[in-house]
C-alpha cells in the first residue's frame, strides 16, 4: 500500500482506530498535515506550582550591568548571571538562549492564594487565557481532538487552574490526574473497550507506519520524526501497562508518599522516583499530543500531599520570609529540575520545519502568589521558554520594577501582570478584538479597593492592552 493512496483519515486516525497516531510531516504535504497541526503551529503550555517563592532564593542578590530600555525596564542576557539567575533556576543554564526570566509583574487586585490567577482569573468571571486560546478559531481553524489537555496532581477540590464560563457560570475545569486516562483520551475514542489496551499503538498503526517508511516522498528528517514519535508512544504505553499507578487518597489527591525527608546526596526514595516518573510521563504525553496534532494547548499543575516534606510544602512557605529555609529551596529546585526542565528537554525535539517544538511554542512556569508568608501578589514568579515561532524574543533577564538597586523589594513597584496575559494571547495569534471586552483594554481584572494600590497602579492602567516590552518581537 502506497502512502499516496492512504486517505487523510487513515493517516491521521490509523487503521486500528487509534486517533491521530502519526506526527505531522512536512515532506508528504497536505495529504496528512491538517491546519490543526501544520508545521510552524504555535503551542501553549502553562506549568503552575504553588505557595510562592522565597525572595532570597528567587530574586538575584546581585545584578549584572543592566541595559536601560526606558522607564522602569532594565534587562541583561541570562548568560551574564554567573551560576544562573538564582539557585532554583540554575539547572536551566543550557536553555538560557531559549528562555526569559521576568521580574516585577504584579497582580493589581492583590488576591493572595488564587487558583486561576496565573492565567487571568482573578476571582471574577473571566476565563483563563488557555481557554480563550482553546476556543479561538485562530488557534484551531478546524475542530481539534482535544481543545486543551489539562494534566497534573489535583488539589482537594479535584480541579485544574483553568476556568471557563458556561451558561453565565464560571466553571473550574477538571484535570487528568491519571496518565493512563490522559493517554487514552489522546489515542482512543471514548467508547473503546479496555481490552484494546493489550495491543500497542505501534501495532495498530503498523500498516500506516510501513507505508510511510517505504514512501519515496518521505524526507530523511521526517522519517526520523516518525521513528522518534512512535518510539516515544510505545515506550510510554509500555510503562503505563507495567507500572503500578500512583495511589489516590481522599479528595482524589495522590496518597501521602510517606514522609519524604530533605534528601542527602545519595538518597532517592522510591516514592519520590514514582512522582518523578509521573511527571516525565506527563511531559512525554504533552509532546506526543502536540506531535500528532491532538491539541495545541496544555496545562500541568504541580501539587503534593502534605507529607511530601516534614511540616509540608505549604507550611514551609509560611515560615518567616526573612529566614532561610533549605527545605523550601530544595522543593523548588526539585520542581525546576525534575519537572519543568524535563518538559523543556522533551519539547526541544525537532519537528517538521527544522525547528523544535519548544521553538514553536511558549511555555510559561508561574505561581499563584509571589511571597508565601505574606500571600503577596507583586513580582509574580514567571519564567518563559520558547519563542512561539518567532513572536517572542528570548535569552533575557527582564526587570519591570521601577526601583533601581541590587535587591528587589517585596513591595508594590512593578507593572500589571495583565500585560503578560496579553503577550501570551498574542503569541498564539490572537488580536485584541478576540479577547477584549468593550471598554476594557487588555485582559483580566485590574481594579482594587486598596487606596495605596489604586494610587500606584492608576497611572499604569493605560498599558494594560500592551504587550510586554523586551520579550515581544
Amino acid at each position: 500500500m502506497k502512502l499516496a493512496r492512504l486517505s487523510r483519515r487513515q493517516c491521521l486516525q490509523g487503521l486500528g482506530g487509534v486517533t491521530l497516531a502519526l506526527p505531522v510531516l512536512e515532506s508528504i504535504g497536505g495529504g496528512t498535515a491538517l491546519a490543526l497541526a501544520s508545521p510552524n503551529a504555535t503551542r501553549f503550555v502553562a506549568i503552575k506550582s504553588y505557595n510562592g517563592q522565597r525572595d532570597m532564593y528567587w530574586n538575584p542578590k546581585t545584578l549584572p550591568n543592566l541595559t536601560q530600555a526606558g522607564e522602569a525596564i532594565r534587562f541583561a542576557p541570562l548568560d551574564a548571571f554567573a551560576g544562573g539567575v538564582n539557585p532554583i533556576c540554575s539547572a536551566f543554564a543550557p536553555y538560557h538562549s531559549k528562555m526569559n526570566f521576568l521580574q516585577g509583574l504584579d497582580v493589581v487586585p492583590g488576591l493572595g492564594h488564587n487558583r486561576g490567577g496565573m492565567l487571568g482569573n482573578f476571582n471574577d468571571y473571566t476565563p483563563t487565557i488557555d481557554q480563550v486560546m482553546a476556543y479561538s478559531s485562530k488557534v484551531y481553524p478546524i475542530e481539534p481532538a482535544i481543545r486543551s489537555l489539562l494534566l497534573g496532581f489535583a488539589p482537594a477540590d479535584g480541579g485544574s487552574f483553568s476556568y471557563n464560563v458556561s451558561s453565565g457560570t464560571l466553571v473550574q475545569l477538571p484535570a487528568y490526574r491519571s496518565v493512563q486516562a490522559a493517554f487514552d483520551r489522546v489515542f482512543f475514542s471514548a467508547n473503546q473497550e479496555q481490552a484494546q489496551h493489550q495491543q500497542t499503538i505501534v501495532d495498530r498503526v503498523y500498516q500506516d507506519y510501513q507505508a510511510l517508511r517505504s514512501n519515496p516522498r518521505l524526507s530523511k528528517n521526517d522519517r526520523l520524526s516518525v521513528e522518534r514519535h512512535l518510539t516515544t508512544v510505545q515506550e510510554l504505553q509500555t510503562r503505563l501497562k507495567t507500572q503500578a499507578p500512583l495511589a489516590l487518597g481522599a479528595g482524589s489527591c495522590p496518597a501521602d508518599p510517606g514522609g519524604v525527608r530533605p534528601l542527602a546526596a545519595t538518597e532517592v526514595p522510591s516514592t519520590l522516583l514514582e512522582i518523578e516518573q509521573y511527571y516525565r510521563d506527563m511531559a512525554d504525553l504533552i509532546v506526543v499530543a502536540f506531535a500528532c496534532g491532538a491539541t495545541k494547548v496544555a496545562t500541568l499543575q504541580i501539587e503534593f500531599p502534605k507529607s511530601f516534606t516534614p511540616n509540608d510544602w505549604h507550611g514551609h512557605s509560611h515560615d518567616s520570609e526573612a529566614e532561610p529555609n533549605p527545605v523550601e529551596l530544595e522543593i523548588n529546585q526539585w520542581i525546576a529540575e525534575k519537572i519543568v526542565l524535563e518538559l523543556v528537554k522533551r519539547m526541544d525535539a525537532p519537528e517538521a520545519d527544522g525547528k523544535s517544538y519548544l521553538d514553536n511554542s511558549v511555555v510559561v512556569w508561574g505561581n499563584e502568589i509571589s511571597i508565601g508568608d505574606a500571600h503577596r501578589s507583586e513580582n509574580m514568579p514567571t519564567v518563559m521558554f520558547g519563542s512561539a515561532g518567532g513572536k517572542l524574543v528570548t535569552g533575557n533577564f527582564v526587570s519591570y520594577w521601577n526601583q533601581a538597586g541590587t535587591k528587589v523589594p517585596t513591595v508594590i513597584g512593578g507593572r500589571p501582570y495583565n500585560q503578560l496575559l496579553v503577550t501570551l494571547l498574542q503569541s498564539m495569534g490572537l488580536e485584541p478584538s478576540d479577547y477584549e471586552r468593550p471598554g476594557q483594554p487588555g485582559y483580566g481584572a485590574a481594579s482594587t479597593t486598596d487606596p495605596d494600590r489604586t494610587a500606584y497602579y492608576a497611572p499604569l492602567l493605560g498599558q494594560l492592552g500592551e504587550r510586554l516590552p523586551i520579550v515581544s518581537a
